[in-house]
């Protein structure tokens, strides 16, 4: 199932936004957390990767993490930060599995934690937005 989370993130760390799927003993989906000035992305089968972009205090960020069943993209202020193979394992992600800024004491205690920062304009969409898209969102005409 493709999707993009996206959202503009300033001044934190722990879990931004989860697309979770509890199933099989186990939680799967799809998700983007700020750790250690870091974005991290992290997609069922693909596992958890950080970007090499830092995450600067006191500045607004545009984070955008787009899969389509075959690849998945990191954006950072629209611009492609990571790429991995993907194959969909997502499929059974359904709205009312998304967190925003949050997260259970069991995820907590595997390092997922709370969002402590500000957040505006989360978007869940339900298709892999492209590169040109991306970019667009990130860089709003004036």
């Amino acid at each position: 199932m493709a999707r993009t989370l996206a959202v503009w993130v300033k001044d934190g760390e722990g879990s931004v936004i989860d697309a979770r799927d509890e199933r099989d003993g186990g939680l799967h989906g799809a998700g983007l957390t700020l750790r250690a000035g870091q974005v991290v992305a992290r997609l069922d089968g693909v596992g958890e990767w950080a970007t090499s972009v830092a995450v600067e205090a006191g500045a607004w960020r545009h984070l955008a993490l787009a899969f389509d069943g075959r690849t998945a993209r990191l954006f950072v202020d629209g611009a492609q930060a990571a790429q991995r193979a993907y194959r969909s394992e997502a499929g059974r992600l359904s709205p009312k599995n998304y967190r925003i800024a949050g997260s259970r004491s069991s995820e907590e205690a595997a390092g997922h934690t709370t969002f402590r920062g500000e957040l505006r304009d989360v978007r869940i969409y339900d298709r892999a937005l492209g590169a040109p898209e991306v970019a667009a969102a990130a860089h709003p005409a004036q």
